[in-house]
């Protein structure tokens, strides 16, 4: 999964969120058919624990530049 600007997401990364109003660190990345099942979920996306309301699902298709980009990377090795 790739933010707007094809770099890759990884979890640790700090992103911006909502035209950069807030932040949050993405903790799950949910890509394969397995774990959209796990999660109970229809679609691909990402968890992010964000700065205004916790652990938040987002969308693959709403990872557009104006919602979700690329703050800070991730400190933590893959």
């Amino acid at each position: 999964m790739v933010y707007q600007n094809g770099l890759d997401i990884c979890i640790g990364d700090i992103v911006s969120l909502h035209f950069k109003e807030y932040k949050g660190t993405i903790v799950h990345i949910i890509e394969s058919e397995h774990d959209i099942q796990n999660w109970g979920l229809d679609k691909p996306g990402v968890m992010i624990d964000t700065n205004f309301s916790g652990i938040t699902f987002y969308e693959k298709t709403k990872l557009t530049a104006d919602e979700v980009s690329l703050r800070s990377r991730s400190t933590i090795q893959p």
